[in-house]
């Protein structure tokens, strides 16, 4: 730019200067990435975020819909104002057994929020011990509910089919 002067007796040029604009605040990036150390309740969920120069907050969503649809929410945390994309990730607990869960991470910034793509992951079956007590298989399995217990009896026996004493 350049300043210009005029009156009655003449033009005055001024310095030729310049500046730069700063960019537009953007909303953040965010990836949704894969579960890991998955069991039969528990899972850590991951992604990337970028907030792109803003304070950023981010979150996940999880829940059995493919939807997401009614899903449940991670803690909001802040991972700051920089300006690449910083791995992500939270742990979620409560998890059926051998139930598929869906995911997603969630950015957001004061300029918008930015959803990952939905992922899914399958937790861990329960274990189920089939065994046979007098020519009837019975199943065992854990109970549905925390503290549930089931206690049963083997008695050894022999190859004559007798009992050891």
């Amino acid at each position: 730019f350049q300043t210009v002067a005029q009156n009655s007796t003449g033009t005055t040029n001024g310095a030729i200067s310049s500046f730069t604009t700063t960019a537009a605040a953007q909303a953040p990036t965010a990836t949704t990435g894969s579960a890991s150390s998955i069991t039969t309740s528990l899972a850590t969920l991951s992604g990337t975020v970028n907030p792109n120069g803003t304070d950023t907050h981010f979150w996940f969503l999880y829940g059995n819909s493919s939807s997401l649809s009614g899903a449940s929410q991670t803690p909001s945390q802040d991972l700051g104002s920089g300006t690449t994309a910083s791995g992500v990730s939270a742990n979620i607990s409560g998890l059926s057994s051998g139930t598929t869960y869906y995911f997603q991470t969630v950015a957001q910034n004061s300029t918008g929020t930015t959803n990952g793509t939905i992922n899914n992951f399958i937790t861990t079956a329960a274990p189920t011990t089939t065994f046979t007590v007098a020519g009837t298989a019975v199943s065992v399995k854990p109970g549905a509910t925390t503290g549930n217990t089931s206690t049963i009896t083997v008695t050894p026996v022999n190859e004559i089919g007798r009992a050891h004493v």
